[in-house]
């Protein structure tokens, strides 16, 4: 019989999907890496192949901060194996080809055509003034012939922080705009700058403690099963405060302050199609950064509220 398994490889270099036949040449089922070849890992009970370029990011540092006031200049160093770099000729060339920037979802007009990857590469970066917040960049390793490499590692990222002295939250996965698993649990990370997370359990108060507020943060898709009327985030506010993904109210271990964590947010909707992820920041008593123990009652009349919330948005495709 033959049965496709869709699969998604999700790492820091964000996700690879790829639709598989167990009997298709090629293609083998296993329960571990080591059943694997040695350019190839197992994923879902299916061998992915790796090969072709990497690329990894050395600099900047994840959760670099620059001032908001100032243009955003840095050196971009990258490393990883199997590319000579050179101009695009419109011919693929096995092991050649050059590195596009994206920047926030937008195509940066610098590309890296000079060096090899199996040292180090830098290139000067200039974003000019970025808006207080998260920022994402992406790189990738393209062919001759303009064509992406396919393969998982062929892709690396980081996220920055434009600084205004506020508390900002910002999800570092999922990667916007990349293709996940319907009905799967979705692994969400979400950063924090000028606050901390802490976990709501083990809080001495609901009290925030400012001028750094601390908190945990809820994950929303602004589509559930089973759950009626809009998910939109923050628009649906204050009705669905507690409609969250299950698994999706996400917070450290221990009682020390952390400025990322991790979770994995289950009732992913299992029709494909595009997703609304969002994250925000909360009270220890779950109410969303800044409205604590706001009557949901008098909302309407505090518009303030909103746009004081400190939340991020991106936007996923499910498969």
């Amino acid at each position: 019989m033959r049965r496709a398994l869709l699969l998604a490889t999700c790492a820091l270099a964000g996700c690879y999907t790829a639709e598989f036949s167990e009997t298709a040449p090629d293609v083998f089922v296993c329960s571990v890496d080591d059943e694997c070849s040695a350019e190839a890992s197992c994923v879902g009970g299916v061998c992915v192949s790796d090969a072709g370029p990497t690329v990894a990011i050395v600099g900047p540092e994840e959760d670099s901060v620059f001032g908001v006031d100032d243009s955003v200049v840095f050196s971009l160093t990258l490393s990883g194996t199997d590319l000579e770099l050179a101009e695009p000729n419109g011919v693929f060339e096995e092991g050649r080809g050059y590195i596009t920037i994206e920047v926030d979802g937008a195509m940066h007009s610098t590309r890296i055509i000079d060096g090899s990857l199996q040292g180090t590469v830098n290139e000067t970066l200039d974003l000019g003034l970025l808006e207080a917040g998260f920022h994402r960049i992406r790189v990738r390793a393209v062919g001759l012939d303009n064509e992406p490499y396919a393969n998982p590692s062929a892709v690396a990222d980081v996220g920055i922080w434009s600084n205004d002295g506020l508390p900002h939250v910002g999800i570092r996965s999922p990667w916007p705009g990349d293709t996940y698993v319907a009905g799967a649990g979705l692994d969400v990370t979400v950063g924090c700058l000028n606050c901390t997370f802490t976990d709501p359990d083990l809080a001495a108060s609901d009290i925030v403690n400012d001028p750094v507020p601390e908190g945990h943060s809820h994950v929303f898709f602004d589509r559930r099963e089973g759950v009626s009327g809009t998910l939109d985030f923050p628009t649906c506010l204050p009705t669905c405060n507690f409609d969250y993904a299950e698994s999706g109210s996400i917070k450290p271990s221990g009682a020390s302050g952390q400025r990322r964590v991790s979770g994995t947010a289950q009732q992913v909707p299992v029709k494909a199609g595009a997703l609304q992820v969002s994250a925000s920041l909360n009270y220890t008593g779950h109410f969303p950064y800044p409205a604590d123990n706001v009557n949901p009652d008098t909302w309407a009349e505090m518009p303030e509220l909103a746009e004081g919330l400190v939340y991020d948005s991106i936007s996923i495709t499910l498969e």
